[in-house]
C-alpha cells in the first residue's frame, strides 16, 4: 500500500485493479511458530537462547516478499551459516519464525506466555 501512496504523493497516475476471492473458514485458524536450534554447550549458559526471529506471514496489502519473506530467509541463512562453520556456542541459538504477527504479534505473544509460564 505505501508503494501505491508513494506514486500518489509524486502524482504518478495509479490504476488498481483487484480480483478478490475470499473464502470465511470460520472463526479459528491454526498457524504454527516454526523454531530451530543450535544448541548451547557451556554447562553454566546453554539454557540461555539468543534468538533470530522473523515472521512467515504476510499482510495481504503489504510487499509480500518483503513483509517478511526477506527477514525469514536472512534468520534462515545465519542459522545455515552458523550450522556450516560448526559453531560450538557457549549460549544455545534460536532461530523462532513467529505466525499471526500481522495479525496482533499473535506467534511471538504466545512464545513469550509459553515461557514465561515454563520458568514461572
Amino acid at each position: 500500500m505505501h508503494l501505491l501512496v508513494r506514486d500518489l504523493d509524486r502524482h504518478v497516475p495509479v490504476k488498481v485493479e483487484m480480483n478478490v476471492d475470499v473464502e470465511f473458514t470460520g472463526d479459528h485458524v491454526e498457524g504454527f511458530n516454526v523454531f530451530a536450534d543450535i544448541p548451547g554447550i557451556d554447562e553454566r549458559h546453554k539454557n540461555e537462547v539468543v534468538l533470530i526471529t522473523a515472521h512467515l506471514d504476510s499482510w495481504a496489502a503489504a510487499t509480500g516478499a518483503t513483509d517478511d519473506g526477506a527477514g525469514v530467509v536472512i534468520a534462515m541463512e545465519a542459522m545455515r551459516m552458523l550450522s556450516a562453520l560448526r559453531v560450538k556456542p557457549a549460549r544455545t541459538i534460536r532461530v523462532a519464525l513467529w505466525t499471526g504477527e500481522e495479525q496482533g504479534l499473535l506467534g511471538s505473544t504466545e512464545y513469550v506466555r509459553t515461557v514465561t509460564r515454563s520458568i514461572g
